[in-house]
């Protein structure tokens, strides 16, 4: 069985090279037309199609770019999803398709992420990042963009520490700026409280993130819409609670392994900080729970399964 699978927009194919493979694999681009054309057996991974269910996040090229490639999927291509949510949206935005052509297949997290227990290293990455060594954190990993939610995490962290009279925790946001980043430094700039509480670190190197998610008190993710949320992952290989939203994919990576809320919901965000804050048996039993989730996803069985994926097309 020969696949041809291409991450480049616009790979140098053949007739003569088409004709000797078995399948053809987008993995990121839609499906050239010399293919569509061709008589091979036709697979497309679709990650999400968020800037269709909310295109008031996304610029105008990207909305058309997926308004005019959704429909393109047809009947006889195979597609890949990479959460039951995905596949949901698909078969709600072409109504061309079915369920038998589409294959969830979730992807898995960097097996460089593992919980880090040394102090030290927690303590040094600390200081590198500004983070006082007299402070606990909570923790997100994101652009900063609005559809992350950051800039309501921010507001819902003032909440909390001043309904719980906190001196002694801040919170740390990972990731660099996005599409409309400044809402986020607004929301942190917004009260004198949050002065030195609110910690912007920027993009870091992998090798940082470990010890950084590890250290933390709590993950948060409370994006309002996602494909799969592989950070979320990354944090549970960690061994690290997590607070996700109960939207889109998220509850199909977590599971019953953390704290769920309305992404829209102030009083729930606030209350998921106190709860992971003063409640240490749930903290332990959070950790426990994600490092078990955790071994659910992995990037052999994602290769794996795509391989039998592969080996089904080519034998029907």
């Amino acid at each position: 069985m020969a696949v041809q699978a291409h991450l480049n927009p616009a790979p140098t194919l053949s007739r003569r090279l088409l004709s000797r493979s078995d399948i053809y694999h987008a993995t990121f681009f839609p499906i050239p037309d010399l293919v569509r054309r061709n008589r091979i057996k036709k697979i497309i991974t679709v990650y999400d199609l968020i800037p269709l269910i909310h295109p008031e996040f996304f610029s105008e090229r990207m909305k058309q770019i997926f308004k005019k490639n959704v429909p393109l999927i047809d009947p006889d291509t195979f597609v890949i999803c990479i959460s039951e949510s995905t596949k949901n949206d698909l078969l709600k935005y072409n109504k061309n398709l079915s369920t038998s052509q589409i294959k969830v297949i979730y992807p898995g997290a960097s097996q460089n992420f593992n919980a880090c227990a040394d102090p030290d290293k927690i303590r040094q990455i600390k200081e590198k990042y500004g983070i006082s060594e007299n402070f606990r954190y909570f923790l997100s990993l994101a652009t900063l963009e609005p559809r992350k939610n950051l800039d309501r995490l921010v507001r819902c962290f003032l909440r909390f520490i001043e309904e719980n009279g906190s001196k002694d925790h801040c919170l740390v946001l990972v990731g660099g700026e996005g599409r409309d980043f400044a809402r986020v430094y607004e929301a942190a700039k917004q009260n004198p409280k949050l002065e030195n509480r609110v910690i912007f670190t920027g993009f870091i190197p992998d090798e940082d993130l470990p010890p950084l998610v590890s250290g933390a008190l709590s993950f948060f993710y409370i994006s309002l819409y996602e494909g799969f949320g592989l950070p979320v992952l990354e944090a549970m290989q960690c061994g690290t609670p997590v607070v996700v939203s109960n939207t889109s994919s998220l509850p199909e990576v977590v599971g019953q392994a953390g704290v769920m809320v309305d992404p829209t919901d102030d009083d729930s965000i606030v209350e998921s900080f106190s709860k992971i804050c003063e409640n240490v048996p749930l903290r332990l039993d959070l950790s426990k729970r994600s490092l078990e989730r955790a071994r659910m996803f992995g990037w052999g069985k994602c290769a794996q399964e795509t391989v039998d994926f592969y080996k089904k097309i080519a034998n029907d």
